[in-house]
């Protein structure tokens, strides 16, 4: 899949709660259908939240999710514009 680091920001927690956090945007193409998201965990988590900020965001879309990735396949490729997520990867 193809991947794009978008931009960033994200940190971890501690407690039982989400250990990765973070708010990822790309500028969608109309063509392009993954987006990965760089978790910085080391590890692949065992759950994966995602929340759609925009328009653009909204869609079919599923996850998957390995020791370094999220990553968000959209069955349509979003319209040219920005897409935005923010995340959360649980233990």
């Amino acid at each position: 899949l193809p991947t794009d680091p978008g931009s960033t920001s994200g940190g971890t927690s501690s407690g039982g709660g989400a250990v990765g956090v973070g708010l990822n945007s790309w500028t969608a193409d109309g063509i392009k259908t993954s987006f990965a998201i760089a978790h910085g965990l080391g590890y692949a988590p065992t759950h994966v939240t995602i929340t759609s900020k925009n328009i653009l965001s909204d869609g079919d879309k599923y996850l998957t999710y390995d020791a370094t990735n999220i990553t968000i396949n959209f069955s349509v490729a979003p319209t040219n514009g920005t897409i935005q997520f923010s995340w959360g990867a649980f233990k």
